[in-house]
């Protein structure tokens, strides 16, 4: 998990830059749910693929029956915590403490992932 967010963490900060200059930075509520559905479309459904896939390959498991059994429920969980957090980040948070504050709610999601990949293990 270290390493996996050592990466994530350089890749959000790169990502949440881009859609700044991409999309502007304000405060606007209308503007900054467009930022949400751009992150929420574009980066979080790759971003939870490569988590899976990075997680079963270091763990010596099938990558596709990983992808099979678990994409779904890990999508939909993501689309019931991050647009929220993601609408206050983008119109609340200054631009610099971004993946600061991402970083603080990925403790509680990170354990979600971490239960979710290590099922099998417990059982």
């Amino acid at each position: 998990m270290a390493v996996l967010g050592a990466c994530i963490g350089p890749t959000l900060h790169g990502w949440y830059s881009t859609l700044g200059r991409i999309l502007g930075e304000t405060s606007s509520l209308p503007r900054n749910l467009g930022k949400v559905a751009v992150d929420q479309t574009l980066f979080a459904p790759v971003c939870i693929a490569s988590f899976l896939s990075l997680t079963a390959l270091l763990q010596g498991r099938d990558v596709v029956k990983t992808l099979e059994n678990d994409y779904l429920d890990v999508l939909s969980a993501n689309y019931k915590l991050w647009p929220p957090v993601q609408v206050i980040n983008f119109t609340l948070v200054p631009l610099y403490y971004r993946t600061l504050f991402v970083q603080l709610i990925a403790l509680g999601w990170n354990t979600y992932l971490s239960t979710k990949v290590n099922k099998e293990k417990v059982a």
